[in-house]
């Protein structure tokens, strides 16, 4: 976000996208609506030194193209639940490998416990062509 000097922020200026508190976390106004004189008196009696916004301000006849702005934010939904699509499956592929180990295990336990077996095996076939 774009830090805004309150210096620059004079009645009926709006702005692209809203418009934030210096938190960044509490909204000031929101897109498309004009700043007001209590908006600036409210700026001068809580001493918020400036504001940020992902917009700009708005050319006295220019509008918001809501169009664009509803793509940008579905995009950004698309790209959360791509996010979190891409960890699911990364913990799937991780518990599987996990779960393989584990499976695997009594079977490599079964081969070590033949190898004796196999001895004696090859032991008797020794024996027998005697």
């Amino acid at each position: 976000m774009e830090r805004i000097d309150i210096s620059s922020i004079k009645p009926g200026i709006r702005f692209s996208k809203p418009v934030f508190f210096d938190d960044g976390k509490y909204m000031f106004i929101e897109s498309g609506i004009s700043i007001k004189p209590y908006h600036l008196a409210a700026l001068s009696k809580w001493r918020i030194p400036f504001l940020l916004s992902d917009g700009h301000i708005l050319a006295e006849n220019e509008e918001i193209d809501e169009d664009s702005e509803q793509l940008l934010e579905d995009l950004d939904s698309v790209e959360e639940i791509q996010d979190v699509t891409d960890e699911i499956q990364d913990l799937q592929s991780e518990n599987s490998t996990e779960n393989l180990n584990d499976e695997l295990a009594p079977v490599e336990m079964l081969e070590s416990d033949l190898e004796p077996i196999e001895v004696l095996d090859n032991q008797v076939d020794f024996l027998e062509e005697l």
